[in-house]
């Protein structure tokens, strides 16, 4: 998706000054053809070396076994990067029948889009999933030195090369998009032989479903005989949790969740918050192993001996479970973690009867109390579901009492919990209202008003495009400028100051940067994010201020203050 939509900006964007050259062009181009003339014969090969690369990988996936539908996925985005071609070109001025021609032999005038590298890039994006690692740097290389050949030649400007790239890349997108890639999720054997090189022993792996934010799940036995859970972060995790991220914070303005840098450092930050927990007498599933596999995919192996308490019924919860269940979550929070997904698939019944909490993917150290009172809100919706509303608040009042448990009502609805679980309160014969007034009742309070989780609405957007339809026409009628004023303007730029006034866009902000730490009462920091105490005392507008319980901090998180 972040692959499409770079694309089509910048298909969009390129439209405005072609088919004309610019002041980029001419230098590339002049610098291009400035090489020794030895490179005539280079050139003519490396642009025939698009078309051969591109039957080559077709070939592959053609007598290759079990690789027809590579085969029919290699020659649809080659299909449609060549019709994105020649529509992007006509749009641009270029006619189909020059677009054409350019497309077979190289020759001049240089046309806008280069339509011979469209289709190759598609094909080599395409089939760069299921390819060795050789393989896909060479395509890479090809399509490369091709660009840069078919600028040496004539055949398009460096911004029809640019431009042919977006097209390819997009066009392997959507096709990406509509029937999946491999690229980050292993088969069994390498999930055995990864596991192999951490030194676990198991056996009976299986496939489990992919999570929503594109982790790869494998279950399998210990020589043990305990269950473990096997955690593969592949390309597409990152891309999931960078998707998930963007969209909350989009759909929800406010805080979202951080997206670590890399596959081995989302491994390594569940695994040291589990370990951390753990080592502070929170009852967690233990870390097996953790490590790189063969392909640089990340995997956290845990143990996962237990059923998730969604799978267990109302006559197999008591009081002491109940009970055990907030102990190990008080823990947790005392030690200043916040779970931040904590519900009735993450918590796991032991063979003992004791509570455990797995899947620390997303939790963080010295949480914030928002976090906290979710992470409470997550463990009274998950113990509703399983003994309903009554028992649940009893037991959160027991455990937390009157004033924490009154910070908790706000957050009982539907906007606060996941997906998964308000499809589960959505079978029950009661809802999040219910919950809530059961909570009010056995506090002996009044129904709170909820928290306003901000949220983008139809109303909002269309306010948005409303004002910006009404300026526009404002704008119009006064100055006397129009669309076609703007596009004329944009076909005039000069690329080469735009490119300056881009790089120089971040200055503007800075004296009103200054001038708010001007504005502060307390020293603040120049980087862009405050440390976690600070952003404490600076509270939101309307945030409850009365009845918060003190969280002694873990002597390990405590921070020396300046």
């Amino acid at each position: 998706m972040v692959l499409l939509a770079l694309a089509v900006l910048t298909v969009v964007v390129l439209a405005f000054p072609a088919p004309e050259p610019t002041s980029i062009d001419s230098l590339l181009t002049g610098l291009v053809k400035a090489l020794p003339g030895l490179f005539g014969w280079f050139w003519e090969l490396s642009y025939d070396l698009l078309l051969a690369w591109t039957l080559v990988l077709v070939a592959l996936a053609l007598f290759a076994r079990g690789r027809k539908r590579l085969l029919f996925e290699e020659l649809l985005a080659g299909g449609l990067a060549v019709g994105l071609a020649l529509v992007a070109g006509r749009l641009a001025g270029t006619d189909w029948s020059e677009s054409l021609k350019a497309a077979a032999a190289s020759g001049s005038p240089p046309i806008y889009l280069a339509v011979r590298l469209a289709p190759a890039t598609a094909v080599v994006v395409v089939a760069s999933p299921s390819m060795a690692r050789p393989f896909r740097y060479l395509g890479r290389l090809v399509v490369g030195i091709g660009a840069a050949a078919g600028i040496a030649l004539g055949t398009s400007l460096p911004i029809g090369m640019v431009a042919a790239f977006a097209v390819g890349i997009g066009s392997a997108a959507i096709i990406h998009l509509l029937f999946g890639s491999p690229a980050g999720r292993l088969t069994l054997d390498q999930v055995a032989d990864a596991l192999a090189e951490l030194g676990v022993d198991a056996t009976g792996l299986r496939q489990a479903p992919l999570e929503s934010r594109g982790v790869a799940i494998a279950t399998a036995e210990g020589t043990d005989g305990r269950s473990l859970l096997v955690k593969i972060y592949g390309r597409d995790a990152w891309d999931g949790q960078l998707l998930a991220s963007a969209w909350s914070s989009l759909w929800y303005r406010g805080d979202t969740y951080h997206v670590a840098p890399g596959r081995r450092e989302q491994v390594e930050h569940e695994a040291f918050v589990t370990l951390l927990a753990e080592r502070a007498g929170v009852s967690v599933l233990p870390v097996v192993g953790a490590g790189m596999a063969a392909e640089r995919d990340a995997l956290l192996v845990t143990e996962a001996t237990g059923r998730p308490l969604e799978t267990l019924g109302p006559d197999e919860v008591d009081d002491e479970l109940l009970e055990g269940i907030w102990r190990n979550a008080g823990r947790l929070h005392t030690l200043g973690v916040a779970h931040r997904r904590l519900d009735a698939s993450r918590i796991v019944v032991r063979p003992d009867r004791t509570s455990a909490f797995g899947d620390f993917s997303v939790a963080g150290v010295a949480a914030a109390d928002d976090d906290i009172a979710a992470d409470r809100a997550g463990v009274l919706v998950a113990t509703a579901l399983a003994v309903g509303p009554q028992c649940a608040a009893s037991a959160a009042l027991a455990a937390l009492g009157n004033d924490a448990l009154q910070q908790v009502l706000p957050l009982l609805q539907p906007a606060a919990v996941e997906r998964q679980t308000r499809h589960a309160i959505g079978d029950q014969d009661w809802d999040l209202d219910d919950l809530r007034k059961a909570c009010a009742d056995a506090a002996g309070v009044e129904l709170p008003k909820l928290a306003q989780l901000r949220r983008v609405s139809l109303r909002s957007v269309g306010v948005v495009i409303l004002i910006g339809l009404v300026a526009y026409a404002i704008i119009s009628a006064l100055a006397d400028v129009g669309l076609d004023n703007l596009i004329d303007e944009f076909k005039a730029a000069d690329f080469t100051w735009l490119a300056v006034a881009l790089a120089l866009s971040p200055v503007i902000p800075m004296a009103k940067a200054f001038a708010t730490l001007g504005a502060s009462f307390r020293p603040l920091r120049f980087g862009a994010r405050p440390h976690a105490r600070l952003r404490r005392l600076v509270h939101r507008p309307g945030r409850a201020e009365l009845g918060r319980q003190a969280r002694p901090r873990h002597p390990l998180l405590r921070t020396q203050r300046h």
